[in-house]
């Protein structure tokens, strides 16, 4: 190997290195800093509906429902009507937990023919550093913040950290056509299904 492949084999690793230590620095500080954040969410933190949905029916190869989204006020963020490719539609929720405090984001609309193609439902949600799902009027912003930068940390999935952040998988399509559902969670972790 001449000298001048050898020097450019040398620079890529270590700017090779260099990007892999900032990614993994990047986590880590995510890390601890979304710890600390959870100490600013109410321990008193009730039941609340993210989410609302109504199964309009599957046949061969497609499922059509309308999928609505909430903040704890109980106001409306977002409404998805579509059919997708599949028999069987998700909702995927992805957890921040720390503190004892386990805290559900749904993030993602899907069949088995399609996760590529899913919905994802943070961009709902999410905007300009808050989280509507998880915002009261009235609220102090860094209780705001927290919820905030904790979804940012439920959505890394950094695999370094799976103990304190994991994926809820509920089958809507498991539920009866034609009704309405609600789905509760909590911070304790609970995510539930019942009629509305």
């Amino acid at each position: 190997m001449n000298g001048k492949l050898k020097t450019f084999f040398s620079f890529f690793s270590y700017v090779l290195c260099g990007v892999l230590f900032g990614i993994i620095a990047s986590y880590v500080f995510q890390f601890f800093s979304s710890s600390s954040l959870a100490k600013q969410i109410p321990d008193n933190e009730k039941y609340f509906v993210p989410a609302k949905f109504i199964i309009y029916g599957s046949g061969y190869n497609t499922v059509s429902a309308r999928v609505w989204l909430y903040d704890r006020n109980g106001s409306e963020i977002a409404v998805i009507e579509r059919s997708w490719n599949g028999e069987k539609l998700f909702l995927e929720f992805e957890t921040a937990e720390f503190q004892q405090k386990i805290i559900p984001y749904p993030t993602y609309l899907f069949t088995e023919d399609s996760f590529k193609n899913g919905v994802r439902l943070d961009r709902y949600y999410n905007e300009k550093g808050l989280c509507r799902l998880y915002s009261d009027v009235g609220e102090p912003e860094k209780i705001k913040n927290a919820y905030y930068r904790l979804s940012l940390f439920a959505m890394s999935r950094f695999p370094l950290f799976n103990n304190h952040s994991r994926i809820i998988t509920l089958e809507l399509s498991n539920y009866k056509t034609g009704e309405l559902w609600s789905i509760i969670t909590s911070v304790d972790g609970t995510v539930s299904v019942i009629m509305n």
